[in-house]
């Protein structure tokens, strides 16, 4: 074998090494970025569940909501439909004591004039005398007839009006919590898809979440070594804790992300760890499930 035969297979076998060397490092490369994906894939699709969950829980609390009202709406009529029928009652009962006091004043006339033409027909004044007491006493219990249907017709006011407060108020959360869940679900659909990204990307099992949401604004904000630190109106007593994330936005503009790391009974402070907008006191901040 010639020299430039050696040389040639020594350098084929140098590239050979060199070549496995870098094509190695390579494939375990991709291999693991593909895992990191479909684990990305898997955290994005279970969000999306976690999301149509608890639209479908808006969605029942709503048609409670609404049978609560047609309820509440319902008992009302019939108790309208009993007020008037009391009132009738009452109106019926006014006019039969006006004929009994019709008949007592007759019967009180008829006395007198009796009294007056026969002074000695006892018989018939000791009937007449027990007409009018009859009398009096059909008047005295219609008058007290009268005062219980009045009594009643009071309570029965007094229960519309308080049914009717609670009607209005039920429909006025009922459009509050209605504006509330439109306002975040357009704040939540303009937070960037790289934020969502990154968002997925945490362990976000680790964070604690608010059994109901938490609505505050922002007191202060200042740069301090490199960092943007956030002061926020709710704390401990609002159900704000260590650790818990906070969405900061202005209107339907998505501003950033506050994870608390000071708690104190009325107000917390964090670090703005994604930060896309300019955050300024006076942002609103909002922590829980949609």
């Amino acid at each position: 074998m010639s020299a430039l035969s050696k040389a040639f297979v020594v350098l084929v076998t140098f590239l050979s090494v060199v070549l496995v060397a870098l094509v190695v490092p390579y494939v375990a490369q991709t291999e693991d970025l593909n895992g990191q994906i479909r684990a990305l894939e898997g955290r994005a699709a279970a969000a999306e569940a976690k999301a149509a969950s608890a639209q479908a829980e808006i969605a029942a609390i709503q048609a409670d909501v609404a049978t609560q009202v047609q309820r509440l709406q319902g008992v009302v009529g019939d108790l309208t439909k009993d007020l008037n029928a009391k009132d009738a009652q009452l109106s019926s009962v006014s006019q039969q004591l006006e004929g009994t006091r019709q008949d007592h004043a007759s019967a009180k006339a008829a006395l007198e004039a009796a009294t007056i033409s026969s002074q000695g027909s006892t018989e018939l004044m000791k009937g007449m005398t027990e007409q009018l007491t009859e009398l009096r006493q059909r008047e005295l219990q219609q008058a007290r007839e009268n005062i219980e249907l009045t009594d009643a017709l009071q309570e029965r006011t007094a229960e519309v009006s308080a049914l009717t407060r609670s009607l209005r108020q039920l429909r006025e959360d009922l459009k509050s919590q209605t504006d509330r869940i439109g306002t975040l679900e357009e704040t939540l659909a303009s937070v960037p898809p790289d934020v969502v990204s990154t968002v997925l990307a945490t362990d976000i099992d680790t964070k604690p979440v608010p059994s109901s949401p938490i609505l505050g604004t922002v007191t202060a904000v200042s740069a301090t070594g490199g960092e943007t630190l956030v002061q926020i109106s709710v704390g401990s007593n609002d159900g704000v804790a260590d650790n818990m994330d906070f969405l900061v936005h202005s209107g339907d503009e998505y501003k950033g992300t506050v994870t608390i790391t000071v708690v104190d009974s009325a107000e917390a402070a964090g670090t703005a760890v994604i930060a896309v907008g300019d955050i300024q006191p006076g942002d609103s901040v909002f922590a829980g499930e949609l």
